[in-house]
């Protein structure tokens, strides 16, 4: 049910063993199943006296996993699972020199939500609970200050103002030749930080 205990229809339920914590379903795979216009879902193939978490949500709700025990014979007894709406991060991605950031992807440690920035580089983020979270674009690591930004979200809240920048790139070009000094073609050629030996970068040679 939704947060006024209304029927939520179109809902992604999961179920995952507690011990272990690996996903349990048909066959030993993840299979989510979504609830019907009624709100009801039924989950099958589970093993006998084993607990699991049940995890619901949507793209702007979601709740706190119910365990539920399955015993040795028979179903268990039906849950009820109350969503809330979860919170919503919204703000604009600049170039290094503030110039918008269009099609860069924006993520938030919260449920590994996501989102795509416009032509004008702005994002939105939903389905976020509530906590302390970290908002960023990019995945390179160290990550700068600029391209992330910590929030502290309630449930329901909305946060608007949260503006991140990319750092400066710069691009190395060159020729790989052999020892006659021919141009190689289809040659890789990588690129690694030599302070801490960080992410390597591929490109193809010319």
């Amino acid at each position: 049910k939704d947060e006024e205990g209304q029927p939520a229809a179109g809902v992604r339920v999961t179920v995952s063993i507690v011990t272990g914590g690996w996903y349990w379903g048909f066959q030993g795979q993840a299979k989510p199943v979504l609830t019907g216009e009624d709100g009801t879902f039924r989950y099958e193939g589970l093993a006998p006296d084993k607990t699991y978490n049940v995890m619901a949500e949507s793209e702007t709700h979601l709740a706190d996993p119910v365990k539920v025990t399955i015993p040795k014979e028979g179903d268990p007894e039906p849950i009820e699972i109350k969503l809330q709406r979860g919170g919503t991060v919204q703000g604009r991605v600049l170039e290094a020199d503030g110039s918008p950031a269009s099609g860069a992807t924006v993520t938030c440690n919260s449920g590994n939500r996501s989102g795509i920035t416009d032509a004008e580089g702005r994002f939105e983020i939903t389905g976020i609970k509530a906590g302390k979270w970290q908002v960023q674009v990019g995945n390179l690591n160290p990550l700068p200050a600029s391209a992330k930004q910590a929030i502290t979200m309630t449930w329901g809240e909305t946060i608007d103002d949260v503006e991140l920048t990319l750092p400066v790139t710069l691009t190395i070009q060159g020729t790989v030749t052999d020892v006659d000094g021919k141009p190689m073609l289809g040659i890789s050629v990588r690129a690694r930080r030599l302070s801490d030996g960080g992410t390597r970068r591929r490109s193809r040679g010319r």
